[in-house]
């Protein structure tokens, strides 16, 4: 059942480009979506973390310069 609005194509592109890159409270941010529905979304598309290990400040830094310039 979806109460929410639907996904668009821009945000399931956002969506796999980050979500084995960063945190899925911080997907759910730049979406502002739930960290719920980001998983739920994630899971549906078929996207799976591969990174399990703590992510480098300095390609967080990275991330955020580029998600602050162009998203």
């Amino acid at each position: 059942m979806n109460k929410g609005r639907k996904w668009t194509k821009e945000e399931e592109l956002i969506l796999r480009l980050y979500y084995d890159l960063l945190p899925a409270s911080e997907v759910a941010k730049i979406l502002g979506r739930t960290e719920w529905s980001v998983r739920h979304k994630a899971r549906e598309l078929g996207i799976a973390k591969k990174q399990r290990g703590k992510f480098p400040k300095y390609l967080m830094k990275l991330v955020t310069l580029i998600k602050d310039k162009y998203i």
